[in-house]
């Protein structure tokens, strides 16, 4: 068990701790079971280990090699299929996406070219429908390659001058992205809505200077968005109608100016998780689905390591980090009430 000098997590429902010493989980995910995924590099492979909604380990599936070929874990659709994109940069360089069942079984892999330098984003919807955007900077173009549930290709669509990275796309096939660019040396970015094929429909610019952003589709055609800039405490949060109208948007909670804001994630109810680290310190915390801010939950750690965040549909927060824990860094996740 943690010792809790080194580490702890108060007001934790539960607090599950890696057997590994090699682990260092990126991808935090939660199913319709209440079932936590974390997903990132482990020796041998990329694996991804599933909890029950008690935190105990369930399984662990080697998905992928490692360190050859990046991989990116987008989440689950609402049958709890699990979606992972991967990009091979070394050998022969190439881009894909594979489906796995909820029980980790490879259902399709679809191939997609070369790789562009910079790092994929990779969107699934609650229906499986997947989008991959691909962005190259030095001649700003952005390749949208969309995917329905079978794996069929719906499109793969290059758009010239763009730098958008799809984030959530909905039952309609109507997508919510990042459209990002620098200015005089200024991170600045874009909240934009795009057609089933990918017309930009309308954009709207928050305040503050960011390099990340999450984005979901709302009931009743809503969109949530927010953003950060990596390694400060700026964070925005928004909601914006389906015309493009300002519903509420404020900074994001802010704990202290040491506060580093690493990660956003949502729920369908338009609640919002945000993770941050301080020193010997990770947190997350709630945005209600008003705006306002709910509640916080830290768990002290020394270790060296970025918290990811999630949130089941039924407000519960998770925390994914990493602490000392019997003279080693283990990989830790805390679940905790969202009320």
């Amino acid at each position: 068990m943690p010792d809790p000098v080194e580490f702890a997590c108060p007001g934790a429902r539960w607090i599950y701790v890696s057997t590994s010493t090699t682990a260092s989980y990126s991808d935090l995910a939660v199913d319709s079971r209440g079932h936590v995924l974390i997903a990132g590099p482990e020796c041998p492979g990329f694996v991804v280990r599933e909890l029950d909604a008690e935190g105990a380990l369930l399984d662990a599936v080697i998905v992928g090699p490692h360190p050859e070929t990046v991989h990116h874990f987008a989440g689950v659709d609402a049958e709890d299929s699990r979606y992972i994109a991967y990009v091979r940069y070394s050998g022969q360089p190439a881009t894909g996406i594979r489906k796995y069942d909820r029980d980790g079984v490879l259902v399709w892999e679809r191939e997609l070219g070369a790789p562009e330098p910079t790092p994929v984003v990779f969107a699934v919807n609650s229906t499986g429908d997947t989008v991959l955007s691909m962005i190259s900077e030095d001649d700003p173009r952005t390749r949208l390659i969309k995917h329905d549930v079978d794996g069929a290709l719906v499109f793969d669509k290059e758009l010239p001058g763009a730098t958008i990275s799809v984030l959530d796309v909905d039952t309609a096939g109507t997508m919510a992205g990042f459209d990002w660019s620098s200015q005089s040396g200024v991170a600045k970015g874009s909240a934009v809505k795009l057609s089933p094929d990918a017309a930009v429909l309308w954009s709207h610019e928050p305040e503050g200077v960011m390099n990340r952003a999450h984005a979901r589709w709302l009931a009743g055609g809503d969109m949530l968005f927010a953003s950060m800039f990596s390694g400060t405490n700026n964070s925005t949060v928004g909601r914006y109608t389906a015309d493009g109208t300002v519903v509420w948007e404020h900074p994001g909670p802010q704990f202290d100016i040491n506060d580093s804001v690493v990660d956003l994630a949502s729920n369908g109810a338009g609640e919002l998780a945000i993770g941050i680290d301080w020193f010997g310190e990770m947190r997350v915390a709630k945005v209600e689905a008003s705006g306002d801010p709910g509640v916080s939950h830290t768990c002290a750690t020394d270790a060296l390591a970025s918290a990811r965040v999630t949130i089941g549909a039924d407000g519960s927060l998770y925390l994914l980090g990493a602490a000392n824990i019997d003279g080693f860094i283990r990989v830790f996740v805390a679940a905790f009430d969202g009320s």
